[in-house]
C-alpha cells in the first residue's frame, strides 16, 4: 500500500484568477509537473501514445500527451513539481518515492512534460512529513516552469487540483475535487493535513 500526501497547490502566479479558466491554468501547471524514476532493474511495461505529426503549433498537453513514458527500468515511480529559489530549480516530492534509491546521487531521474531526462541529486528530506526536495545536476531548460506555493488560508469547500502519475502509466493525469476537512492526521499520527476529494492513486506521490 502506497501512502499518498497530497500538495495542496494554489496558483498564485494568476493575479485574476476569475478571468482564467481551468484549463488555461492547468495547462501552464503541466509545465513544472516531472515524473521521477529511480533506476533499478524491474519488470515494468511501455505504451504507445497517439502523437499527430500533422500538428504544427502544439501546446504543452498535446506535447504532454502526445506518447507515453517508457519506464520498463523502473524500480519505482512517483511524481514531483519544479520550484524556483535564487535563480535555481528544485524538484519537490515524498521521501517514500526516493528513499530506496541505492545512490541519491546517481540513481534518480526526472522526466519533464516533453519527456527530457534529468538527473537528480537529494538535497534534503525530511522523513517525519515525508518531502524531499531534489536538485537538477544540469540546470533544466525553460521550457519548465516552475510552480509557487499557495499562501491562502485554504477553505472548507475550496476547488483542489491534483496532478500525477497514477500507476506509473498515466502521466499528467488530472483529478479534481474540493478541501473537504482540515487538520487531518497522516503518516504516524502527524495531524495538520488537509483533506481532499481529488482522486489520488499510488504513483501520484509528491505531486502537485
Amino acid at each position: 500500500f502506497t501512502f499518498i500526501v497530497f500538495i495542496v497547490y494554489a496558483f498564485s502566479s494568476c493575479n485574476n484568477r476569475s478571468k482564467i479558466s481551468k484549463s488555461d491554468m492547468l495547462e501552464k501547471a503541466i509545465t513544472g509537473v516531472v515524473t521521477i524514476k529511480l533506476d533499478e532493474t524491474a519488470i515494468g511495461k511501455s505504451g504507445f501514445g497517439f502523437a499527430d505529426t500533422t500538428l504544427t503549433e502544439l501546446s504543452a498537453a498535446d506535447i504532454a500527451y502526445a506518447d507515453v513514458l517508457k519506464l520498463t527500468n523502473a524500480k519505482s515511480t512517483g511524481s514531483g513539481f519544479v520550484i524556483e529559489m535564487d535563480g535555481k530549480k528544485y524538484v519537490i516530492t515524498n521521501v517514500h518515492v526516493i528513499e530506496k534509491a541505492k545512490d541519491l546521487e546517481k540513481n534518480i531521474v526526472a522526466y519533464s512534460y516533453d519527456r527530457k531526462e534529468y538527473l537528480l541529486k537529494l538535497v534534503g528530506a525530511d522523513t517525519y512529513y515525508d518531502i524531499a526536495v531534489l536538485a537538477f545536476v544540469n540546470n533544466p531548460d525553460s521550457s519548465i516552469s516552475p510552480l509557487n506555493f499557495g499562501e491562502e488560508n485554504y477553505r472548507i469547500g475550496q476547488s483542489v487540483f491534483a496532478i500525477g502519475n497514477p500507476l506509473s502509466f498515466f502521466p499528467y493525469t488530472v483529478t479534481e475535487g474540493i478541501i473537504s476537512a482540515k487538520n487531518r492526521s497522516g503518516i504516524n499520527s502527524k495531524s495538520g493535513y488537509l483533506q481532499s476529494t481529488a482522486m489520488l492513486s499510488p504513483g501520484n506521490s509528491g505531486g502537485p
